[in-house]
């Protein structure tokens, strides 16, 4: 199932998602293997990152058997899209056996005015340009590989030469796993260039490793998304 998570919740493994779309895939004797909750999550999971329709039941087959899917074994991927929409910078990355996986980081271009630190409001990403100094303030950073889903929010800044980068905190965060049972285990900034999600999963399936972690790193030039799942 595909689980939500917020503030200090922890994962319970009962919530169900409805499946919507119409390319779901057929679900066979998988839906004796795999609940259909989890199921109807996974598929849900496949609409969201476009994963092609010929490819599913495939991968429905080699979780019912537990076995991870290339976007999580690290296999290198066969494709890599990096684009922009809106503020939002992602990218898609397709492997051989036709999983997906999508991160991507809030990044406006045009400032606003604000201050360092300064956290904007819910739901709102900002770019603030004072003397010389740049800060994103409340932007999110997200991960997605149709098994597991964790984003959270950060801020940063950036000075002119000697000044360097920083983050300045973290906040909000959402954990979603599709039959696997996790919680939060980390939120804060193990660097001050490096921000950090990390999860606790009881079951690896579709995830490879029991603490996964999702990172928005910086630099004087870019600010970009990594994990080990």
């Amino acid at each position: 199932m595909r689980v939500n998570l917020a503030g200090k919740a922890i994962v319970a493994s009962a919530l169900t998602l409805a499946f919507v779309g119409a390319l779901a895939v057929s679900a066979r004797a998988d839906e004796t293997v795999i609940p259909s909750d989890v199921l109807a999550s996974l598929n849900a999971g496949f609409d969201e990152l476009s994963v092609a329709p010929e490819v599913r039941e495939g991968l429905l087959e080699a979780y019912a058997k537990g076995k991870a899917w290339d976007n999580s074994s690290g296999s290198e991927p066969v494709t890599t899209k990096n684009y922009r929409v809106g503020i939002t910078e992602f990218t898609r990355k397709v492997y051989a056996d036709g999983s997906v996986s999508l991160t991507s980081v809030e990044v406006p271009l045009q400032a606003t005015t604000g201050r360092i630190g300064k956290r904007s409001a819910p739901g709102g990403c900002t770019y603030g340009l004072n003397a010389g100094i740049a800060t994103w303030s409340n932007c999110k950073v997200e991960k997605n590989n149709g098994v597991l889903t964790m984003w959270y929010r950060a801020g940063y800044w950036r000075g002119p030469g000697v000044y360097g980068t920083s983050i300045t905190n973290t906040w909000d965060w959402d954990i979603q796993a599709a039959g696997v049972a996790c919680s939060k285990d980390y939120l804060g900034n193990p660097t001050s260039q490096k921000s950090r999600l990390r999860a606790y999963c009881t079951l690896l399936a579709g995830i490879g490793s029991a603490y996964p972690y999702l990172d928005l790193d910086v630099t004087a030039t870019t600010a970009s998304v990594n994990a080990n799942w």
